[in-house]
């Protein structure tokens, strides 16, 4: 009998990597980029599904995904939109270590902005409390000006910290990103392109357009408050600007 406990465990443990396993194989990958893997997404009409609503069984899924993806060392991106109130919101929410909010510095994308924070914090007060939901959104939340025409953003942003004080939400939202504007020739061309060497990184690190690259080296800054080592990675694959490739050179003395 005093194995007993020994077994049981056993068997969690093998029932917890059989389950990872299963999350795994949910996802897909891409054929180009090998170590990105996905999920297809839903039209918001889906959301309303009836199977959509049993919350503990999203709120299962959503962490199982998340916990299979962390344990063979990826990062796990889920992108849900602007409802909090939604379960399967409220699930990916609870399970984020960091929440990325990227917007335009216009007045329309700013209400948009205060207005998710506001709904982000309601969703998780009734659970936790508003203290504990202002301090867990608050310490999250990352902010990324995108189409940004000089330092114009400043005054956006600061609009913004207010709209935020008005509401008594007591967080300090700072400028995690500052994304350039870029050459709208440019830009059109990898919004409306399904090629992969069209996506703007990826073209700066083919053609070297010099109105990519404080784009490309913006970009990879914003994505290093979520992964740090991406900035090394970057290097090394010659996609920081004014940094190329090396080649191993082997010494002997």
């Amino acid at each position: 009998m005093a194995d007993m406990p020994h077994k049981k465990a056993g068997g969690d443990v093998m029932s917890a990597i059989a389950a990872s396993s299963a999350y795994l194989s949910a996802f897909t990958s891409i054929e180009e980029l090998p170590t990105l893997k996905v999920i297809p997404g839903m039209v918001t009409d889906d959301l309303g599904d009836v199977a959509l609503q049993n919350e503990e069984v999203i709120n299962t899924t959503i962490k199982g995904l998340f916990e299979a993806g962390v344990a063979v060392g990826g990062v796990v991106i889920m992108d849900v939109g602007i409802n909090p109130s939604h379960p399967i919101h409220r699930a990916a929410l609870s399970s984020a270590e960091a929440i990325a909010i990227v917007v335009k510095p216009e007045i329309p994308d700013l209400a948009e902005t205060r207005r998710w924070i506001a709904r982000m914090i309601a969703s998780l007060a009734g659970s936790v409390g508003r203290a504990s939901a202002v301090e867990f959104i608050g310490s999250r939340v990352k902010i990324c000006y995108n189409m940004v025409v000089g330092d114009e953003f400043k005054k956006v942003h600061k609009i913004l910290q207010n709209a935020l004080n008005e509401d008594r939400v007591n967080i300090s939202v700072a400028p995690n990103g500052i994304l350039p504007f870029v050459d709208p020739n440019i830009s059109a061309q990898a919004v409306n392109s399904d090629e992969i060497n069209d996506i703007l990184v990826w073209r700066y690190k083919k053609e070297r357009l010099p109105e990519l690259s404080i784009f490309t080296e913006s970009l990879i800054a914003f994505a290093a408050h979520f992964v740090p080592a991406i900035r090394e990675g970057a290097a090394r694959i010659g996609l920081l600007p004014g940094q190329q490739k090396k080649k191993g050179i082997l010494r002997r003395n």
